[in-house]
């Protein structure tokens, strides 16, 4: 049996709606249908909630489920590195074609501010921030801040800059 069988059954057993596990486990209903359908797994941390909550050992709940034990086996994927190593490979192609081309640094920043701006919006729309608030620390929260300090001040200031230039020529 896997394990969104599993919690099927026990959320049958239980009298539970999928939206009453979802409240519980404070994620969408969908995503409940998604896991008892098998299209996708639940995180560890809510196979834990999804154990206390119908009183069942976590080796219950997902013994049995094969392909789900490999994954959790499995190293997890790192999406920053991809972030990082990506992010830099661009930015070091990029600037080089810019200079090789002729285009000044000066004319670059300008762009370069406009780029990140626009970039930490649209990021900061598509971040789960439910997960990012249960897993930061103190520690965590505050250099999260002067990160943010440190890279949105010369964005800041370019800004700026350019509305005074701009006004005065």
């Amino acid at each position: 049996m896997t394990i969104g069988e599993r919690i099927k059954l026990l959320r049958t057993k239980n009298q539970m709606t999928q939206q009453a596990l979802a409240d519980r486990v404070h994620i969408s209903r969908q995503s409940i249908s998604k896991w008892e359908q098998d299209l996708a797994w639940p995180s560890f941390a809510n196979i834990v909630i999804i154990s206390d909550t119908f009183d069942v050992s976590l080796d219950e709940l997902i013994r049995g489920d094969a392909e789900f034990m490999e994954n959790l086996e499995r190293k997890p994927h790192i999406k920053i590195l991809e972030v990082i190593g990506i992010g830099s490979l661009i930015a070091i192609l990029s600037l080089t074609t810019l200079l090789l081309l002729g285009i000044r640094e000066t004319r670059i920043t300008g762009w370069i501010s406009l780029l990140q701006l626009l970039s930490f919006i649209f990021l900061a729309v598509n971040i789960n921030w439910r997960k990012i608030n249960d897993s930061l620390t103190q520690w965590g929260l505050f250099w999260g801040i002067i990160c943010f300090a440190t890279l949105a001040i010369p964005a800041i200031i370019d800004f700026f800059n350019g509305i005074i230039y701009g006004l005065s020529h």
